[in-house]
């Protein structure tokens, strides 16, 4: 699954999901050595060091909304289906 986050500087990467659960998840960010583990604080997506994200889309082959169900993508795009 891809994220597309955007920081408290309006600045958008995009990230891949490695694990999440309800409040946690884990992921992997282009050009960054580390993965970075957001929590859900409050309704917001925050790093151990304090950054704020916000998910702006959420682009998977299924719906992802109960996955994400406190957080309200500015965007989602599904891929298309394999059983078409």
């Amino acid at each position: 699954m891809h994220l597309i986050l955007s920081d408290g500087e309006g600045r958008r990467t995009e990230a891949i999901v490695l694990a999440f659960s309800t409040d946690r998840m884990r992921i992997s960010i282009p050009d960054c050595e580390d993965s970075i583990e957001l929590k859900l604080e409050q309704e917001r997506w925050i790093s151990d060091a304090g950054a704020v994200f916000e998910i702006e889309a959420v682009i998977t082959g299924s719906d992802a909304s109960s996955w994400f169900r406190h957080a309200v993508p500015a965007a989602q795009a599904a891929a298309a289906s394999r059983d078409r």
